[in-house]
């Protein structure tokens, strides 16, 4: 319910406002509707963690997991395009680039992002079947993952922190990084002379000030810090889950409610997203606050 409302909230603010319309804001749209996809399957896993048994039939069993893995998928790589709009905008400001959007090249770019994660993901919706097991003289269904061969788990599950975690944390990093450092030469040449108008990191282009550009850095480093503690952990047990299930010796330790808290836990990113990529701007809490009075 709380990344519906945050992720709604930031919707209507940006695309109420004319004002508002511009690609950075299309791109954190479009990341506040992929985080309500991704909260939209917390339901599902809660009811079966309930339940203890799956029992909602193969189809979702197939789309549900699909869904899920697509969509983080995708709000990763979403978060890299912003990083790279936010970086060309305020390092290079008149220089034409690849990210200078018209219509149709940004929705192609989305298109494309989400075709190319969505074939990536798919092996997720092809081997995740549903399974009885006898657990405690009881037959238990459940939707788990059954690979083709025994090895052929290796080629998704290795790769996948890396495409989905650590190449975005890299590109978005350095991103923010330049972003960083265009302020900090920003400041000095200020000092130096006031004589030459700088631009401001600050979306806030009404108050350019010092004061307003360090809450701009602030909000770059937590956006990164944020990045890899909400998603650092899922990384990791999905690589230990993929050698706990190699363990057949010593028997199994990672048990599902270890992954269904750790997959709460990175769920509630899509209530952080739109707070750190929208609601921490003056401009947009001046929305929110004309939002909340009509």
């Amino acid at each position: 319910i709380a990344a519906y409302v945050t992720n709604i909230t930031l919707i209507l603010v940006l695309t109420r406002d004319r004002q508002m319309h511009n690609w950075t804001n299309y791109l954190i749209v479009h990341l506040c509707c992929v985080d309500i996809l991704l909260a939209s399957t917390a339901p599902f896993i809660a009811a079966a963690r309930v339940t203890q048994s799956w029992a909602m039939g193969p189809g979702v069993c197939h789309g549900l997991m699909y869904t899920m893995t697509l969509s983080a998928t995708v709000t990763m790589w979403t978060m890299v395009l912003i990083s790279v709009e936010r970086c060309h905008t305020i390092v290079k400001p008149f220089k034409k680039g690849w990210i200078d959007y018209d219509k149709r090249h940004f929705a192609g770019t989305l298109i494309l992002a989400w075709a190319a994660c969505g074939l990536y993901c798919l092996p997720i919706a092809l081997y995740f079947k549903e399974r009885t097991f006898s657990i405690v003289d009881d037959d238990v269904m459940i939707c788990t993952l059954v690979w083709p061969a025994p090895g052929a788990s290796y080629a998704f599950t290795i790769p996948f922190p890396l495409l989905t975690f650590c190449v975005p944390l890299v590109i978005i990093s350095v991103n923010y990084y330049r972003v960083f450092k265009t302020f900090w030469s920003s400041r000095a040449r200020l000092n130096s002379t006031r004589d030459i108008p700088l631009p401001s990191l600050s979306s806030d282009r009404g108050k350019d000030s010092p004061a307003s550009d360090i809450r701009v850095v602030k909000v770059l480093i937590m956006l990164v810090v944020t990045f890899f503690i909400m998603w650092l952990p899922v990384m990791i047990m999905i690589l230990l889950i993929q050698f706990d299930g190699d363990n057949t010796i010593q028997g199994h330790v990672l048990k599902s409610h270890h992954f269904v808290a750790v997959l709460c836990f990175t769920l509630c990113n899509a209530i952080l997203n739109p707070v750190f990529y929208g609601l921490l701007n003056q401009n947009n809490r001046n929305g929110v606050r004309k939002l909340c009075r009509s």
